[in-house]
């Protein structure tokens, strides 16, 4: 079984983020399988839109395919350390994300050179 905390989360590439007021929305179509029937019905499609809490917005502002869940639970303590269960929340939302495709676990980072960059540092 892996270890939750050092898998790499990353967006999915259709996934769209606005920020407003310090806080993330995600955008994506409602049909997104490659299949050819998805491809006619993406016309048709409807924008799927979910407005992320503060907690939400910073856990995905620091999913950026550099940092693991562990980096982004030890981040998110030195932003909200009055949270409680903050670590058990941040597995729930990213595991919850992960379901319903709007992040994919990575084998190793996405930074460039593979070097933490601004951002990806602990």
């Amino acid at each position: 079984m892996t270890d939750i905390t050092a898998v790499i989360p990353a967006l999915m590439d259709d996934i769209r983020l606005t920020e407003r007021d310090g806080k993330i929305t995600l955008s994506f179509l409602s049909v997104r399988s490659g299949s050819m029937l998805s491809r006619v019905l993406r016309r048709y499609s409807k924008t799927t839109t979910i407005e992320l809490d503060e907690i939400g917005s910073y856990v995905i502002a620091h999913t950026n395919g550099c940092n693991t869940v562990k980096d982004i639970m030890l981040l998110a303590k030195r932003q909200y350390p009055k949270e409680k269960q903050l670590d058990e929340r941040v597995i729930i939302f990213l595991t919850t994300l992960r379901k319903h495709r709007i992040i994919k676990y990575l084998a190793k980072c996405e930074c460039s050179n593979n070097q933490a960059s601004d951002g990806c540092e602990v």
